[in-house]
Order: C-alpha cells, then structure tokens, then sequence
C-alpha cells in the first residue's frame, strides 16, 4: 500500500468513534403536551419526568430538546397544541389525560406518544389491550374504576353526617367510561349520589353552593383536566361551604386526596421515552396498570373543627389516615413510612379535632 493510502485509511479509522460519538450525542426532540411546568400540581410531573430521563442519559439542553404546551382544559386549545408538536416532528410525545391523548391521535398514528393520568386507554381506543397496544400509543392507566366506591367509604368514614354526594366533573374532559362508572356505582351506592356536571367558574360555584344548601352533603371530585385546572376554586368554596369532599390526588390544602402518586408515574414514563428513542416500537411496550396498593394516599385530613351551625375551619396541622380514619388497613403500612412522625402531643391534640368533627359540640356521640 503506498504510503498516501495508508495515511488516508488510518485518518479514516481515527475519525469513526468522533462520527459515532457525534451521533450518540445528537440531539433528540420530544414533546410534552398537559404539563404545566409553573403550576404547583404539574411541578413535581415535570420534575419526575425530567429526572427520569436524566438517569437515563438524556439531559435537557444537552441531548435532548423538550416542546412542552400546555393548553388547559380547553379542547379547542388542546387540538391547536397537539397539532403544533405534531408539525414539530417530535419523536415521542409525552400526553398528560384522555383529551390530551385524543387530541394526539386526531393528528398522528406515527408520532410515539407516551400516556399518564388516563383512565380507560382501551375503552378510549388508544390502546388494544394491555400486552399488546398494537399501534402508536402506550403508557401508564393511573385509576381503577373500583375506587369510585373507596372514595365513597372513604368520605362516609371521615364525615359519618354525610346522607348524599354530589360528583363534580367537566362534561367535556372528563373520562366518559368514569363518568358512567359513576352512574353505575349511583344506582346501588349506600346513599344517594347526584352528579354536578360543569362548564365554567361560575357553574362551579352554582353545584357547591346548591350542595352545601342544606346539611349533610359530601363531595367527590372527578378525575378530570377541567377539575385540575380549577381545583383551587373547588377546594376554595368546598372549605367556605363546610363540606367534606374528597379528591383523586394530591392538591395543597385539600381535604382528603386519596389516589395514585402522579410524579411516579410520570418518572416511570421516562422508561418507555428512553426505549422509544433507541429504538423500539410502542406497539411492543405493553401498557400498564398500576395494580400495587395505592402508595401515595395523601389525606390531608386538616385538624377541621366544627363551630355550632358555622362553617368547618382549617386547622394548621395535618393528621394521618391512621388517627383520623382507622380505615383501609392494606395501606398503612406505606403511609407510615411516606407520613412524618409527629410527637405524642400533636398526636393528642389532633385525635381531639378529628373527635370534634365527627362529634360537633352539642351533639350527643354514640
């Protein structure tokens, strides 16, 4: 071989792990569509998810682009959005509810997306079946439909006075097969059940207001973007009417949360966002269902006192399922580990406000 051929062979072979280097490190875009990184319920998603995806190698700014929107719970907003990332060529897209993820399929059968927070993906026509989804959706069921009825334990076990509940959901967002979930469950509930449906701020109000009209009214508030987006005024008027009211997961100043961990599961995204970019199809990554006890129950069961006829008041201290329901007791356990410890004066002191709002002063306990 002369010499000038041996030079350019060997520049050649010293220029392929540069070449291949250069292509590990391209960067890659994805979307995320119904996470709002500013708001305080969407902070810990997005943390999640983006730590979940940093421990797998993919570091915003470095490798990896990320499109996020966030459109609300308007639909007409959430098809522009959709369609947006769809004509951004992302290579995954990461869908936060059932309306998100249907606004996606309207625009692509190609573009990966990766749900959380859906309820019924195969009732909705994302998915198959679990095993096998079959086209370009998969991802993380976040709800069983059989908690419908915990919730009503739930709240009759916190609030015995309670005689009737009202369901609180967007007629527009909310999953269909849990709004019928809810109607099924209505027919044989232990006390009557009447659902609220909603469209705008004011006709929030209207439903509390109406519930809260004469004594023994509960609240459940349905799973639903529209219910997120508006939770602050729901949990607002819920505390000014006095009601026990009980909400699917974690919001501050809330009642009673009891439902999954979302930041799990959007952190256990990150897995099939990472297999999807190097390589594999999401017709092969069977969708799942979280079917382990229910982790992140969060009752923040607020030390509520009730004064004569007036309005329940927030307390400042929180108190655990433990002391204030004595219920559920497959999830103790967890929630031991995941609630801090509290001294045996506050203990003391909260078991009295839970016996103060099951017991109103003036009313004679059994």
């Amino acid at each position: 071989m002369r010499r000038r051929e041996f030079d350019a062979a060997l520049a050649g072979a010293a220029a392929w792990p540069l070449a291949a280097n250069a292509q590990s490190q391209r960067v890659r875009r994805i979307g995320v569509l119904g996470l709002d990184a500013t708001d305080p319920v969407g902070q810990p998603e997005m943390m999640a998810l983006k730590q979940g995806l940093q421990e797998l190698g993919w570091v915003e700014g470095r490798n990896l682009q990320i499109e996020y929107r966030q459109p609300g719970s308007a639909p007409d907003r959430m098809q522009a959005d959709a369609k947006e990332l769809v004509g951004l060529e992302c290579e995954v897209i990461v869908a936060r509810s059932t309306p998100v993820v249907a606004a996606l399929v309207k625009e692509t059968r190609i573009i990966p997306i990766v749900f959380s927070y859906v309820v019924d993906p195969i009732g909705s026509g994302f998915v198959q079946s679990f095993p096998r989804p079959g086209g370009n959706v998969t991802g993380f069921q976040t709800y069983e439909f059989s908690i419908v009825g915990k919730w009503m334990d739930l709240l009759r076990q916190v609030a015995p006075s309670v005689r009737r509940v009202t369901y609180i959901y967007s007629p527009a967002t909310a999953p269909p097969g849990f709004v019928h979930e809810f109607e099924t469950f209505a027919h044989s509930a232990p006390i009557p059940m009447a659902p609220a449906p909603v469209h705008n701020s004011a006709e929030i109000d209207a439903a509390i207001t109406e519930l809260a009209r004469e004594p023994g009214g509960g609240l459940i508030m349905v799973p639903d973007v529209f219910n997120d987006t508006n939770h602050e005024q729901i949990i607002t008027l819920v505390a000014q009417r006095g009601l026990p009211a009980i909400y699917p997961h974690r919001f501050d100043d809330a009642l009673i949360t009891y439902g999954p961990d979302l930041p799990d599961l959007f952190g256990r995204s990150a897995s099939y966002v990472d297999r999807i970019l190097r390589g594999e199809k999401p017709a092969d990554l069977p969708a799942q269902s979280d079917e382990l006890p229910i982790r992140n129950v969060l009752p923040l069961f607020r030390g509520i006192v009730s004064q004569g006829d007036s309005p329940l008041q927030a307390g400042e201290r929180s108190v655990t399922v433990e002391e204030c329901l004595k219920a559920e007791q497959d999830d103790r356990d967890t929630m031991k580990q995941e609630w801090p410890t509290f001294s045996a004066s506050d203990k003391k002191n909260m078991a009295r406000d839970v016996r103060q709002l099951k017991h109103p002063p003036g009313a004679a306990e059994p």
